[in-house]
């Protein structure tokens, strides 16, 4: 967009999208805008009444997830259920950069030739960074491609990298979950199991249950950030107007 809007963030960095909430003056922003944007398939749990109050008044919105081929969770307590995480996957984020491209051309002011080029700058760097992570991704043996994370956040990234995605701290497609006590020692048998050597826990949620278990202490795993060297896509960061 470069100059040519006023776009409002609404989620600060390594805030949880899931339990993220807004103020007062937020939501009256939301609802005055020219274009809201969403990610969608249930990501945004505390924010979600305030998009639809907004699609209510009229305000024209984007749903990122509406633009993807979605994947379900496979496992845990979200089993069947659409995986918002699409971001994941830079194949998809450059689906939802060609759907949003016109929807953004309509606002009112935006020039499309400007546009364009933004959005073809944008778009020569997601390919660079895929390109980057398909090459540092094939340098792991297949029998080492194994993921345990947080909660489920890489189903996306699996099935574009061909990962097996072991378990999840929190087995479920929300930090707003908890584990139970079996939950955790079926995870560390997992671990034990596949040698796996880390678990990635995102910046935005708490990591104690990700630690090594003292009685367990052959589960070897470190906790480590799931944050990219990169900032996600705007339409990853839910909603921006």
């Amino acid at each position: 967009m470069g100059d040519q809007a006023e776009v409002l963030t609404l989620m600060k960095p390594d805030a949880d999208p899931h339990s993220f909430e807004i103020s007062a003056q937020e939501a009256g922003r939301v609802r005055s805008a020219d274009l809201v944007v969403s990610n969608g398939l249930g990501l945004e749990e505390g924010l979600q009444q305030h998009l639809d109050a907004a699609a209510d008044e009229g305000v024209t919105t984007f749903v990122a997830g509406d633009e993807v081929e979605v994947l379900e969770y496979a496992e845990g307590d979200a089993s069947g259920t659409p995986d918002p995480h699409f971001w994941t996957d830079p194949a998809r984020v450059l689906d939802v950069l060609d759907a949003l491209e016109p929807v953004l051309a309509d606002v009112e002011g935006i020039d499309a030739g400007r546009l364009a080029d933004d959005v073809a700058a944008y778009r020569a760097s997601v390919t660079e960074v895929e390109t980057e992570m398909t090459a540092a991704f094939a340098a792991i043996p297949v029998e080492r491609r194994a993921l345990v994370t947080n909660h489920h956040v890489f189903g996306y990234l699996a099935d574009r990298f061909d990962f097996d995605v072991v378990g999840a701290v929190i087995p479920g497609g929300t930090t707003l979950a908890a584990p139970s006590a079996s939950d955790l020692s079926d995870l560390v048998e997992a671990v034990e199991e596949t040698g796996v050597p880390a678990i990635f826990a995102e910046s935005s949620s708490p990591t104690a249950s990700s630690r090594p278990s003292p009685a367990r202490p052959t589960c070897g795993s470190r906790s480590s950030s799931s944050t990219p060297s990169r900032s996600p896509p705007p339409t990853a960061a839910p909603p921006t107007t």
